[in-house]
């Protein structure tokens, strides 16, 4: 967890696979597991919603999305694009349009965060 911590400082600013997401999710859930004494067949989704805690993959597209949009926020918007790989747009079009009725708008982090959140309960209460 500790090592999580430090990870999740930089995480938004890294281009990472979905693979290597994967893998690193399988870790974080494993922590839960750990701690909780879980089985390795257990989900432990709703733990970690209890908890108040995020998916893996949910906590990476987060960060990814405000490191985007913040990064938005402190150029211009003629900067940005020039500066923008298409692949960093395009994944950040995404990311709004899974987890945001925003589009590619400015937000708080608070509303990004309240968003994935949202997202994140509505797929525990549809289990």
């Amino acid at each position: 967890m500790f090592l999580f911590a430090i990870i999740n400082v930089f995480l938004g600013a890294i281009e990472v696979t979905r693979y290597k997401i994967k893998e690193l999710g399988v870790s974080w859930n494993e922590s839960f597991r750990k701690h909780f004494s879980y089985q390795r067949w257990e989900s432990v989704k709703k733990l970690q919603w209890y908890l108040g805690e995020l998916p893996f993959e949910m906590i990476y597209d987060l960060s990814r999305w405000k490191f985007l949009i913040n990064r938005l926020y402190i150029s211009s918007s003629i900067d940005f694009i020039m500066n923008i790989s298409e692949l960093q747009f395009g994944h950040l079009v995404n990311l709004s349009a899974t987890y945001g009725p925003f589009g590619v708008d400015i937000v708080s982090n608070s509303d990004m965060t309240a968003c994935v959140d949202q997202l994140f309960s509505d797929l525990i209460v549809d289990c």
